[in-house]
């Protein structure tokens, strides 16, 4: 309605002048203002209007809109060219435009980036203190998609991460925001919701997920895990929501992933705790913090000793002795798992080298080490163990690696 009020009073100014070429300029600067709006369709409703309106009223009447015969002989010839300088006026515009909406728009799957998405909180926010209702934020992560870019390649994660951004815009209303955060991460934005709205929507979202996705020609499923936070009234800014919504994400995550959790305060704690120990388990590795601890294997039958299990520990300086639970799956995250189980091989072959020429055992226990799951993807592994096995001169029956309480070899 705004943009054909703008462009009918440039055509009454026109006319009113008797088609005084200078009248015609009123358009350009009308066509500027509407360009403002950064919306593809009012600007070429604009220019559609410039081009219908000279073309048709230029054969009714046209000295209203033309002062001169060529014009007049011609006027819809004379309408694409009046169309065609004001769209040429307007390539400044119209490319500072473009480049704008490239700069927060994700050049992969369109969908709006985190820069835009923020601001776009922030306006739901004050809408929100306006009209006393629900802002959600969805922070949505896919599981295990490093698995799929390292099986099928990244254009298969490419692909995916099209085919979900794809499905995230067409389950929403039009007032809600879907966007892409950065890497296998996105998230949905509910303006004018209720304290149900975020939920009902995670929801969906997860059956969406049910659903195959077609990557390189094969059928693959890919789940989902959703974090959710809540403001009414414009109570929280959007870094403190997205942040909500990031820390009920991996509350989801160590849940069992695809799932959603709603944001409790006790979550933003652990995510806390998450960040210090994120901070100092590298000084941790190059600091040696790390110690082993070797649990007796016994021979049920015969009650002998049939060997030690290593154990890793951290001597962090503040907590005092932390176990596996507390910084492994940190360590896979960061991966800095590659450096700690690296670390833990090398230390428990010389622990069996030690017993062996200190001690006197002969032979010295079997060690049994535990390996993650990134371990066993690291195509170096096998030269890993050769060399530290060399090094301490330890022998491959002194030596059992394990994968979930399970000998690998």
């Amino acid at each position: 309605m705004a943009t054909f009020g703008l462009v009918a009073s440039s055509a009454l100014l026109v006319h009113v002048s008797g088609g005084v070429i200078e009248m015609h300029f009123h358009f350009f600067v009308v066509v500027g203002v509407i360009a403002l709006y950064q919306d593809w369709l009012p600007f070429l409703l604009a220019i559609a209007f410039v081009a219908i309106h000279h073309g048709t009223v230029g054969i009714l009447s046209p000295t209203s809109v033309y002062n001169h015969p060529a014009a007049w002989n011609n006027p819809f010839k004379w309408a694409l060219i009046h169309g065609g300088f004001i769209l040429a006026a307007s390539v400044a515009s119209l490319t500072a435009w473009r480049l704008n909406e490239e700069g927060f728009r994700d050049s992969l799957t369109g969908l709006p980036n985190r820069s835009l998405f923020s601001d776009r909180i922030e306006q739901a926010l004050l809408r929100a203190r306006r009209y006393n209702r629900v802002v959600g934020v969805l922070f949505i992560d896919l599981d295990d998609f490093k698995t799929i870019n390292d099986s099928l390649g990244h254009t298969a994660g490419d692909q995916l991460l099209i085919a979900v951004a794809g499905r995230l815009s067409l389950t929403l209303r039009a007032p809600d925001t879907a966007a892409r955060l950065g890497g296998d991460e996105f998230a949905v934005l509910l303006e004018d919701t209720d304290d149900l709205g975020p939920t009902l929507v995670a929801e969906r979202i997860l059956t969406l997920f049910r659903e195959p996705f077609l990557l390189e020609g094969r059928v693959v499923f890919v789940n989902a895990s959703i974090g959710i936070s809540a403001a009414m009234a414009g109570a929280d800014g959007a870094s403190e929501l997205l942040r909500n919504a990031d820390a009920a994400m991996y509350a989801a995550k160590t849940s069992g992933k695809a799932r959603f959790e709603l944001f409790l305060p006790s979550m933003h704690a652990a995510a806390v705790e998450r960040l210090e120990i994120q901070a100092t388990l590298q000084r941790a590795v190059e600091e040696r913090q790390l110690t082993l601890h070797y649990q007796p294997i016994i021979d049920l039958d015969t009650g002998d000793l049939a060997g030690v299990e290593a154990l890793v520990r951290w001597n962090h300086p503040d907590r005092g002795l932390l176990s596996p639970g507390a910084f492994i799956s940190i360590a896979e995250e960061t991966g800095l798992i590659g450096g700690i189980g690296r670390w833990v091989l090398e230390e428990a072959c010389r622990q069996a080298f030690a017993w062996r020429s200190e001690e006197g055992l002969e032979p010295p226990p079997t060690i049994c080490v535990n390996l993650s799951g990134i371990q066993l993807q690291d195509t170096d592994l096998i030269e890993h163990v050769k060399s530290a096995m060399e090094r301490a001169q330890v022998g491959h029956s002194n030596l059992t690696l394990e994968r979930s309480q399970r000998v690998c070899s």
